[in-house]
């Protein structure tokens, strides 16, 4: 909400009227922020259509989270399987070419690893496989209570910020086959959310 005020403060209201719903978002109240974002995101169509699912019911019915697979369809029905590959726009020759010479390049370090007995049986197309991470932290909830937070993220990306800086400055040509880390760019965009957890929930007593 601070974001979509200085957004404002810097653009002008009337600027700002033509992003639909950052005006609503912007006035929303920071005290019950949670509850009036969602009913702003609601009316404005925002939110994205992925379902919670009970990630372990048997141990405790409460806890909900986001399934990598309906990440996955969800990203390959909107036209967005380039970001995992670290492209900038859609590209499926490239992003194909891409993902099949990181899969050769691994197996060089790692042939034993269960995935190349899968692409040999036939279960999977390497080519249309992508690497992905799963990386759990722990952050700051409401009145600064401990949560872990956890996500998924493609193993590559856009870069480091750094080298590409000085990739821009030598004006170098960038590879057909590149493979740079996914550290560039906002979380947003290259980090899935996959829960939060109150810290009761992944804390041992």
């Amino acid at each position: 909400m601070q974001t979509a005020r200085n957004v404002i403060h810097d653009v002008g209201a009337k600027a700002a009227e033509s992003s639909g719903g950052l005006v609503q978002f912007a006035r929303c109240d920071p005290r019950n922020a949670e509850r009036d974002s969602h009913r702003c995101f609601k009316k404005y169509n925002l939110r994205l259509p992925l379902p919670l699912e009970k990630i372990n019911p048997e141990v405790n019915d409460s806890v909900e989270g986001i399934n990598l697979k309906d990440w996955a369809e969800f990203l390959l029905k909107s036209n967005s399987w380039h970001v995992l590959s670290g492209l900038m726009r859609p590209d499926p020759a490239r992003e194909k070419l891409i993902w099949a010479n990181f899969w050769q390049q691994y197996q060089a370090v790692c042939p034993s690893h269960p995935i190349f007995a899968m692409a040999k049986e036939g279960r999977i197309i390497l080519s249309n496989t992508a690497c992905i991470m799963y990386h759990g932290d722990e952050g700051r909830g409401r009145k600064r209570q401990p949560v872990m937070v956890s996500s998924f993220k493609s193993i590559l990306g856009r870069g480091i910020h750094h080298a590409n800086i000085a990739q821009k400055k030598k004006k170098v040509a960038k590879p057909f086959l590149k493979q740079k880390c996914n550290f560039i760019g906002h979380v947003y965009t290259n980090q899935f959310v996959s829960g939060v957890l109150p810290k009761h929930l992944y804390k041992k007593k």
